[in-house]
């Protein structure tokens, strides 16, 4: 198959993928967003692909979703949100991080090894107004980031299935 351009970051309930290498520096803080929507507040249609932090309930993993982003039912998921995987990372370990949605199912591979799964009906806007990278989807500017990313695929057709 070739490649699918991607027109729109609004993928609304379609199907979608965000592949890239990440490399954390550190966990100094709650969380760290590595991609987010630019929504005024953290809200309802908020959303993004983020590391817990060090205080985190969750620390030192990755995590997808963001306000109502199971059931777009407008309140806070905390659990998974939708989901979050198993392992921490470590500091100054290059991973490839793959987070795609099929239809209702969402999952996270790292270093090509599935690493958590979870399911969402919500909406999933990354162009509210754009796809931030390295920055809260409710703010655009309060995320505590101490990483590096590489090599950003964004597809509206997942290639892993």
């Amino acid at each position: 198959m070739g490649a699918v351009m991607v027109p729109s970051f609004n993928f609304g309930t379609g199907d979608w993928e965000l592949e890239f290498w990440f490399l954390p520096r550190t966990f100094i803080r709650n969380y760290g967003t590595i991609i987010g929507n630019s929504r005024s507040t953290w809200g309802a249609g908020s959303r993004f692909v983020m590391i817990y932090g060090d205080a985190a309930a969750h620390r030192n993993r990755l995590a997808v979703g963001g306000f109502d982003a199971k059931t777009g039912g407008g309140v806070y998921e905390e659990a998974g949100n939708p989901v979050a995987v198993s392992a921490a990372l470590s500091i100054g370990v290059l991973r490839h991080v793959c987070v795609n949605k099929l239809g209702s199912l969402l999952r996270i591979w790292v270093d090509g090894g599935m690493a958590g799964s979870g399911s969402t009906t919500a909406t999933w806007n990354f162009g509210s107004p754009g796809l931030l990278l390295g920055a809260n989807g409710w703010d655009g500017v309060s995320s505590y980031l101490d990483a590096e990313v590489f090599d950003m695929k964004v597809r509206a057709v997942p290639v892993r299935t």
